[in-house]
């Protein structure tokens, strides 16, 4: 594994543009919403908002996330927009990426200059120079990853590599630099292919959070085979990054 001496900084969507966090010198961290902390999240946004949002922001008030250099939000629901003001309003470093809500080649100009302007700000934040070299590397290193995560979810999905450990891999690769998930990746393809339940359902889960091992692994001990997801805990994250002059495009 890699000695990784860069800044951690935190993202909480699978909407995150993770190579462009790591082109400007951070180590992405995805937050997820785990952990025992104390309920602290209703003192501060509405009690009621979704536990996801709730959980990240118990987590800050708690000090759990004070290893990291700021937090990237991603306007994907208002309360993730309010998630971003309540980590600002306490005097945290964040930005907030915006999301189109309409294709089109205008959405896309936009969505690719807002992108552009992040990039910006991570470096001002890192006190590097904005260069166009590190993003196409991270983007390589990305996809590299994506490609053997994707070949992990099809062994899964095939019943060779269990929900859980496909799981805790996802996690490990969310949170580490592309280069150490990648070669954690490939011991875990090199494992040999688990025992086939007889008699086990496939099923389709889908949905938007679910990122502990432990719900897989009740899946399983319920009779169930996953063979196939759609989370952005899980198969979300495996998107590759198209490769071109404009990274941002």
């Amino acid at each position: 594994m890699t000695l990784n001496s860069s800044p951690k900084l935190g993202y909480a969507c699978a909407y995150a543009p993770v190579p462009l966090l790591a082109a400007a010198g951070f180590s992405p961290v995805r937050v997820l919403p785990q952990g025992d902390f104390p309920d602290q999240a209703g003192r501060v946004l509405h009690d009621t908002l979704c536990p996801h949002v709730k959980k990240i922001l118990d987590r800050a008030l708690a000090g759990d996330l004070d290893d990291l250099s700021g937090m990237v939000f991603v306007n994907s629901c208002d309360a993730m927009r309010r998630l971003s003001d309540a980590f600002l309003a306490r005097g945290r470093r964040a930005t907030l990426l915006d999301l189109p809500v309409t294709g089109g080649p205008r959405s896309e100009a936009r969505f690719a200059a807002d992108m552009e302007r992040l990039y910006e700000t991570l470096c001002e934040w890192s006190g590097l120079s904005p260069d166009p070299a590190r993003i196409s590397a991270a983007i390589k290193a990305h996809n590299r990853l994506a490609g053997l995560l994707a070949e992990a979810s099809r062994k899964r999905d095939l019943g060779l590599l269990s929900a859980p450990r496909f799981q805790e891999l996802v996690n490990f690769a969310s949170a580490h630099p592309a280069e150490d998930a990648a070669a954690e990746a490939e011991r875990v393809l090199a494992e040999p292919p688990v025992a086939a339940r007889p008699g086990a359902v496939p099923v389709f889960l889908f949905g938007n959070v679910l990122p502990d091992p432990e719900a897989f692994a009740l899946f399983e001990d319920c009779g169930a085979r996953v063979a196939g997801e759609d989370f952005c805990t899980g198969s979300r994250f495996l998107a590759p990054v198209p490769e071109g002059d404009d990274p941002f495009a």
